[in-house]
């Protein structure tokens, strides 16, 4: 049997009896507090209370939870997480820093947030304990409070969550409403616009009592994953202690799915995020089924997506090139039309391979031909086309052609 224990005032320690029967002690070992697991620092605005530590089956790590900040509505509590191997650590955080290094530490997963469906905004979270069921399923509690009573009061709250490719316990977006594992998705189900929020990796509280309380919510983006595994519409903000958003910049995206599962890595930035989706219910009235996705970063933040809008993916042909009519220093390209596409992408070269090649693009789904001028005279050029549908603001592609030649004049 081992305890833990701790607060602000000192750190956290790990204790079990053995260590009574030392008589000396180094290190962060202390002949009668035990092992100490973390520190308070300027870095964690010396702060750090709540030690919960739980042995998951599963990953076989020790999981180590603690909350930062002030547990008033305005204070900022949030929850951080470590993992070791053993019950008195060493634990480390997601990207490898110490719970006993003297910096702020610790994956954060979650901060003062709100969703479209939710009436107010949850703040300060935190003093939580968790539970690893017996079918291996894993789940937080804490307390959270609100801003539609200025955050007075508070209530207990069940997330559940899920386990990263990479090890890391997440929560999902939504409070616990008997949703079980969701074992694979697509790229189909996948596709289309998300609310999106990054706890960003720092501690949020009011400045003073008249700050507002907008300046410490976390901003709420509206992101899409498309079907080609690009992500737009993201930002990265950079953030202070009492800010949530000083200040914000475009960053482009990527996330690729594992096939037959539900993982999935993101990037957006600099940043990489080991998610994974499932279906929830949402907090609204009605409790409507989304899809969402939770994960962690390499900087120590986590992630939230839910999907408010699922896009489909149009199935289009391909065409084939039907004849060529040769010209001095060029030829005309004809092609089979196909209706229900955007457009048509010509590309020609001197080479079989299609090295340096040039192409052209054609925007209107009527066109059957096009002439390409400026070439070569008395050369033979291999040539292809594809086609191409645009669909909220990308360009989808069909496979190319069978590779025909013509000879200028």
């Amino acid at each position: 049997m081992w305890l833990v224990y701790g607060s602000y005032s000192g750190g956290c320690y790990s204790y079990m009896e053995k260590c009574l029967e030392n008589d000396t002690a180094s290190g962060n070992d202390d002949l009668y507090y035990g092992r100490q697991i973390s520190k308070t620092n300027k870095g964690t605005e010396y702060t750090g209370e709540g030690p919960f530590i739980v042995y998951d089956n599963v990953s076989g790590y020790y999981y180590f939870y603690l909350t930062y900040g002030g547990l008033a509505g305005d204070g900022g509590y949030n929850i951080r997480e470590y993992r070791s191997k053993n019950p008195d650590g060493p634990f480390l955080d997601k990207a490898g820093n110490s719970a006993l290094d003297e910096k702020n530490t610790g994956l954060k997963l979650e901060g003062n947030y709100k969703f479209s469906c939710q009436p107010c905004a949850l703040v300060s979270g935190g003093h939580s304990s968790c539970l690893v069921d017996s079918d291996g399923s894993m789940y937080q509690a804490y307390h959270t409070r609100f801003t539609c009573d200025g955050g007075n009061g508070h209530q207990m709250r069940v997330h559940k969550m899920l386990r990263t490719s990479d090890g890391w316990a997440v929560m999902l977006p939504f409070e616990y409403q008997g949703e079980k594992n969701t074992k694979s998705v697509t790229k189909a189900e996948i596709f289309g616009e998300y609310e999106f929020i990054d706890s960003n990796n720092k501690t949020q509280r009011k400045a003073k009592e008249s700050s507002p309380w907008k300046d410490i919510i976390l901003p709420t983006q509206k992101i899409v994953l498309h079907y080609d595994g690009t992500i737009t519409g993201a930002k990265d903000y950079s953030c202070s202690i009492t800010k949530a958003n000083t200040g914000s910049k475009k960053v482009s995206g990527k996330w690729t799915l594992k096939n037959g599962s539900a993982y999935c890595t993101v990037k957006l930035g600099k940043v990489t995020y080991n998610c994974v989706f499932a279906y929830q219910k949402d907090e609204s009235k009605a409790g409507k089924k989304v899809l969402t996705f939770t994960g962690a970063g390499s900087d120590n933040s986590t992630v939230w997506g839910v999907q408010k809008k699922r896009y489909t993916m149009p199935k289009f042909k391909g065409t084939s090139i039907s004849s060529f009519r040769n010209a001095k220093k060029s030829f005309t390209v004809k092609w089979k039309k196909i209706s229900n596409v955007s457009g048509y992408v010509v590309e020609y070269s001197n080479s079989k391979k299609f090295k340096k090649a040039k192409s052209v693009k054609i925007k209107k789904a009527k066109t059957v031909k096009t002439t390409v001028k400026n070439l070569k005279a008395k050369k033979k050029y291999y040539v292809r086309i594809k086609t191409y549908k645009t669909v909220k603001g990308r360009d989808y592609y069909s496979k190319w052609s069978k590779t025909k030649t013509v000879k200028t004049k």
